[in-house]
């Protein structure tokens, strides 16, 4: 019986020894951290492993830290064929050796190589993720993500590197919040970082490199829902690197609050920053139940944006878009606008911008172009077009029967027109006040200002400039202008106004005109002044305290 005894306690000892080291081999030095290695993943460059696909042994590996209280996994060195990666909440995930993790031949569309659902506290630092986009099936519309998170919070991506993929870098999907991504570099993938569906809010997107190479669609960094469930809020786009996206917005926010985006970098992308629908027809984009909201409380500042199609396009209200350079661009330089005329910018103030070198020439581009507005102020911007013969045909454009109230002052145009064009360019709006503006002209002199269609817009202008064209071209009667040079005492470049004269012309004959006002002082009424025809003209001169009537052409 004794040796019976003492045979059975000798197994139980051997099968407790044996358990052991089975359990042993996966704790390591660092006592916190799981190695992938260890739970039989194989890099594709292993003899004899090639085609090995090692996602189970990854999914294993999570498991057993999260079964264990691990709190991080390590992908090691290596390249690894991974698809279908299910992370958990409350670990961080690293490649210390710089392993690159490669989406599996048989990665399917509408997955991820790595994803999650409802999971929370996960930082990614230093994941290196290949979309063998060469391999995997996907389009410019649909495709496999690098990572793909539904509903999770508190989220950390950083100094990874996501490459080579027809669809998302970082795809956050319905409601994922706390979101931090800070230096990481994103290569060749349709978009760069986004979030759809139901809002996203508390994020952070900082200091990272998005651009294209093959894949030249989609948005490096968007923040786009359905607007179902309201506005996604309280995101920060900073000093980000944005380039070589040319069939894509470089930054797209649509139905957002409280967003700012400052000191980003974008260069050769379609639409340098886009707010709204950012100029996407939403007929051919929407998903069941999408509601555009708005985008309000939005700073755009201290960007540079450079050699894109449009500087910017922006759909906003109660915002400011302040001290960016816009320079080399194709189309229009800033554009407050609504595409398919939905909503109306409001109270959204354009200040000290730098606007140089437009694309205008017939097209129509012009630095500054206000449309869909009202109660919006252009303050304070500088445009420049050093080029000869200049190209835009308009500098600063208020268009739209819709516009009204908007304030356009105190704006520099250094530079030219393109073939005697117009500087300020009022067409069809209404009460819009235009004053202390300076046109530095050294060739093909333009128009100050020119109204157009404007029955009885009631628009005000305060003109510093002198020996400049007034071009009214009313569809009925005549606008009225109220105290032309009324800040005409003031001097550009040591040259005092007394002595100096503007020209009034109305390229409509027939009609009456409107009040015209110097200092108080009437100089035109109500049918004093009817144009025989197109070119009729009133020429006013200031003595150093009103604009007085000096001649009038082809009058009746």
């Amino acid at each position: 019986m004794r040796k019976i005894k003492t045979i059975f306690t000798v197994a139980i000892l051997t099968f407790i020894f044996t358990i052991q080291i089975i359990t042993i081999k996966y704790v390591r030095a660092d006592s916190t951290t799981v190695n992938i290695k260890d739970f039989g993943a194989h890099s594709i460059d292993e003899a004899g492993y090639s085609d090995f696909d090692s996602s189970s042994a990854i999914n294993n590996a999570i498991q057993y830290a999260k079964n264990n209280g691990y709190t991080t996994v390590d992908f090691g060195s290596g390249r690894y064929y991974a698809d279908k990666i299910f992370v958990e909440s409350n670990i961080t995930y690293k490649a210390t050796g710089g392993a690159t993790l490669i989406a599996a031949p048989t990665s399917q569309i509408n997955t991820g190589v790595i994803q999650a659902s409802n999971k929370s506290n996960m930082v990614f630092d230093g994941v290196n993720i290949d979309g063998n986009m060469d391999v995997v099936p996907g389009d410019i519309q649909s495709g496999h993500a690098l990572i793909k998170m539904i509903t999770c919070s508190n989220l950390t991506f950083v100094n990874c590197y996501l490459h080579d993929n027809w669809y998302v870098g970082i795809s956050l999907e319905n409601g994922c919040d706390h979101i931090v991504a800070r230096n990481n570099s994103i290569y060749d993938t349709d978009s760069g970082i986004i979030s759809v569906g139901t809002p996203t809010n508390y994020v952070t997107i900082d200091s990272n490199e998005i651009w294209g190479g093959k894949n030249q669609h989609s948005e490096p960094i968007s923040i786009y829902n359905d607007g179902v469930q309201g506005l996604s809020h309280d995101i920060t786009i900073t000093n980000n690197s944005l380039h070589d996206k040319t069939l894509g917005l470089g930054i797209h926010l649509r139905n957002t609050s409280n967003v700012l985006v400052s000191g980003n970098t974008i260069y050769n992308t379609a639409v340098g920053i886009g707010a709204g629908t950012g100029g996407i027809d939403p007929s051919s984009n929407h998903v069941i139940g999408q509601v555009d909201i708005m985008d309000e409380n939005i700073t755009i500042s201290n960007n540079d944006i450079n050699n894109c199609g449009i500087g910017m396009q922006l759909e906003l209200s109660d915002s400011t878009v302040s001290n960016n350079n816009v320079s080399n661009i194709n189309g229009t330089g800033i554009w407050l606008e609504s595409p398919q005329g939905r909503y109306i910018n409001q109270n959204t103030l354009v200040t000290q911008n730098t606007i140089t070198n437009v694309n205008g020439n017939n097209n129509g581009d012009v630095p500054l172009r206000v449309q869909y507005s009202k109660n919006c102020t252009l303050d304070n911007n500088t445009t420049i077009d050093d080029r000869i013969p200049a190209k835009p045909s308009r500098n600063i454009q208020i268009i739209g029967s819709v516009c009204d109230g908007n304030i356009i002052q105190n704006n520099t145009h250094l530079g030219c027109t393109y073939n005697n064009g117009q500087d300020i360019d009022i067409n069809a709006a209404t009460n819009t006040t235009i004053k202390d503006n300076v046109a530095d002209i050294y060739s093909n002199t333009p128009s100050i200002l020119v109204i157009n269609n404007t029955p009885k817009g009631y628009n005000t202008a305060w003109l510093d400039n002198a020996n400049l064209k007034i071009v009214l071209v009313p569809s009925t009667d005549y606008p009225i202008i109220n105290n032309i040079g009324n800040y005409a005492y003031k001097s550009i470049a040591g040259i005092a106004w007394i002595g100096r004269t503007a020209t009034i012309t109305f390229s409509k004959s027939g009609a009456n005109a409107g009040y015209i006002t110097s200092g108080g002082n009437i100089i035109l009424t109500q049918g004093d002044f009817k144009p025989a025809f197109s070119g009729a003209s009133i020429t006013l001169k200031y003595d150093g305290i009103n604009w007085t009537e000096q001649s009038r052409y082809n009058v009746n």
